[in-house]
C-alpha cells in the first residue's frame, strides 16, 4: 500500500500499519476533523481529518526511529501509537471533550481505552505483542513508565511537529517549516532526550507558525462558529440529552443528533452553524495579567457557560441567543527539550516568552438590537476589567 500525503508526499506504511489502517477504528477518524468544526461548517473549507493527521505523526515517528537505530524495540509500539494517539477524540473533538470528561471521566487521550475495547485493532495489537495500556502510556505522555513518551506527548513532539504544519497548510497561513528535519533531530541517550542544534532555526519557524494557526482558531469566523456548536452541546448536555454513546459517533452523526434529536434551543443554534449564519463578536478582550475573576471563568466550561447566562438574564434575551468564551490560549510554548550545540558540545534552551493570552469573547446574533449589544459590552467589560 502506497500513502500519499500532501507535506511529506508518497510513503509505503509498515505492513503492520496498513493492516490497522483498515479498521473500523480508523474509518471512523476519518469522518473527524482536525479541526473543532466539521468540514462542511469551516469557514476557511477542508481542514484535514484525523486520520490524516495520525498518519503525518506515524511517518515524522518512524523518522526519530531511523535516527534512533538504539530504539529499534519500538518500532512497532511508537508508529502504531502515533497513528492511534487521537483516536480516542469525540465527535467534534476539542469542543465536546468538557462534557465527555464530565461524563466518563475521561479526557480525548484517555476516551483510547474505551474506543479500542473489544475492537478489531485491539485484537491486532495483541498479534503485534502490544497492548492498549503500552500505547495510552505513550498517548498520555507517561514519561516515567514509557521515555519514550517524550516523542509524542513533549513541550515540542512528532504530534505538535504535524498538527501545526498540517493546519497551517490546510488554512493558507503561509507559514512553513521542515517538520521531517527538526523530526530527524531528536535524539535519545542516558534515557533523556535532546535536539541537534542544527534544527533551531526550523524550531523557531514551528513557534511562529504555531502562533499563526491559533491567531485563526481564536479569530473570526472561526471562534464565532465553534462558540455556536459549543453553546448548542452546553445546552443539550445540561438538558441531559447527551450520553456516553455521543461521544462514539463522528462529526457528521454528532451534527444530525445535536440538529434532530435535541432540545430547540440547541437545534436552532446547529441550523444557523450549518448554513454559516454565524453570529456577531460584539466583545474582544485578550490579556495577558488578567484579574482572577477572568482566570476563573477560563477554569472550565462551565465558566463561559455562567458568563452567556448572566447576560442572557441581564439582559432578558433566551440563553442560545448568547454564546461566550473564555480561554487561556494556547499560542506560545516553550520548548523543554535541550538543544545541542554543534560548535562546541553544549546544551542550550529555548528562551521563548511562554506566558499565555487570556481572551474573553461573547457572540450574539447580529440582528439583535443595537442598544441591547451595547450594553452586554458595558457589562462585560464591568465583570472582567
Amino acid at each position: 500500500m502506497e500513502y500519499f500525503d500532501h507535506l511529506y508526499g508518497k510513503w509505503t506504511p509498515p505492513q503492520f500499519l496498513q493492516r490497522l489502517i483498515q479498521t473500523r477504528e480508523m474509518a471512523r477518524v476519518r469522518k473527524i476533523s482536525q479541526s473543532v468544526t466539521p468540514n462542511n461548517l469551516n469557514p476557511r473549507g477542508p481542514i484535514p481529518n484525523r486520520f490524516q493527521h495520525g498518519m503525518g505523526v506515524a511517518f515524522l515517528g518512524l523518522r526519530v526511529l531511523e535516527s534512533n537505530p538504539e530504539l529499534a524495540d519500538y518500532g512497532i509500539l511508537l508508529p502504531v501509537a502515533c497513528l492511534y494517539h487521537d483516536a480516542g477524540n469525540s465527535a467534534l473533538s476539542h469542543l465536546a471533550e468538557p462534557f465527555l470528561r464530565e461524563t466518563t471521566g475521561q479526557d480525548g487521550e484517555t476516551f483510547l481505552a474505551t474506543i479500542l475495547d473489544g475492537s478489531e485493532s485491539e485484537k491486532i495489537f495483541r498479534e503485534l505483542g502490544i497492548s492498549v495500556e503500552d500505547i495510552l502510556d505513550l498517548v498520555t505522555g507517561n514519561k516515567k513508565k514509557n521515555p519514550v513518551a517524550e516523542v509524542l506527548h513533549g513541550s515540542m513532539d512528532v504530534d505538535n511537529l504535524d498538527n501545526v504544519l498540517r493546519y497551517s497548510r490546510a488554512a493558507c497561513l503561509g507559514r512553513e517549516y521542515d517538520a521531517i528535519k527538526i523530526a530527524s533531530s531528536f535524539r535519545f541517550g542516558e534515557n533523556w532526550w535532546h535536539l541537534l542544534g542544527q534544527c533551531h532555526g526550523e524550531t523557531c519557524k514551528w513557534q511562529e507558525a504555531r502562533a499563526a494557526v491559533y491567531n485563526y482558531i481564536y479569530g473570526e469566523p472561526h471562534l464565532n462558529m465553534g462558540m455556536m456548536i459549543h453553546r448548542a452541546l452546553q445546552i443539550a448536555f445540561c438538558e441531559n440529552e447527551i450520553d456516553k454513546g455521543f461521544f462514539t459517533l463522528d462529526d457528521s452523526g454528532a451534527i444530525d443528533f445535536l440538529s434532530d434529536k435535541c432540545n430547540p434551543q440547541t437545534r436552532y443554534l446547529i441550523g444557523r452553524a450549518e448554513c454559516w449564519q454565524w453570529y456577531e463578536r460584539i466583545v474582544n478582550f485578550k490579556l495577558q495579567e488578567p484579574r482572577e475573576r477572568v482566570k476563573s471563568l477560563t477554569s472550565s466550561w462551565r465558566g463561559r457557560a455562567a458568563l452567556a447566562d448572566s447576560i442572557a438574564r441581564e439582559f432578558k434575551i433566551p440563553p442560545h441567543m448568547v454564546c461566550a468564551y473564555a480561554g487561556r490560549g494556547k499560542d506560545k510554548r516553550r520548548i523543554d527539550v535541550p538543544f545541542l550545540n554543534p560548535d562546541d558540545g553544549t546544551f542550550f534552551y529555548d528562551t521563548s516568552d511562554d506566558r499565555p493570552e487570556y481572551r474573553v469573547k461573547v457572540y450574539v446574533p447580529p440582528e439583535l438590537d443595537t442598544r441591547i449589544k451595547r450594553g452586554v459590552s458595558e457589562f462585560v467589560a464591568s465583570e472582567i476589567m
